[in-house]
C-alpha cells in the first residue's frame, strides 16, 4: 500500500515489525514507472523467548536450552554461580 508521495520516507520510531522490503516507484506521463526496492533491517537487543531444562538421572546427558530473538543474531554464554 502507498505510504507517502515524497522523495524521502521517514519512519519515526521504527519497530521490529516494520522491517522488510520497501518499494520506491517514480512515475510521470512520459514513460512507464521506474521501481526500485530497499530491504530494511531493524536491529534490536536479545529477548529470551524460552528456556528448557531436562531432568536426567545421574550419569546421563542433561540438556539446557535458551532460545532468544535478536538482530543481529545473539551469541549465547552459559554461567553457573557467576562462572563460565
Amino acid at each position: 500500500e502507498p505510504l507517502d508521495g515524497e522523495e524521502y520516507l521517514d519512519i519515526i520510531g521504527i519497530m521490529r515489525n516494520q522491517a522488510g522490503r520497501y518499494e520506491c516507484k517514480a512515475s510521470n506521463d512520459v514513460a512507464t514507472p521506474d521501481v526500485k526496492y530497499v530491504n530494511v533491517v531493524v536491529n534490536y537487543p536479545p529477548s529470551i523467548r524460552k528456556t528448557l531444562s531436562s531432568e536426567p538421572p545421574v550419569g546421563r546427558l542433561g540438556t539446557l536450552q535458551c532460545e532468544a530473538a535478536a538482530v543481529p543474531t545473539p551469541e549465547f554464554e552459559w554461567f553457573r554461580d557467576d562462572k563460565r
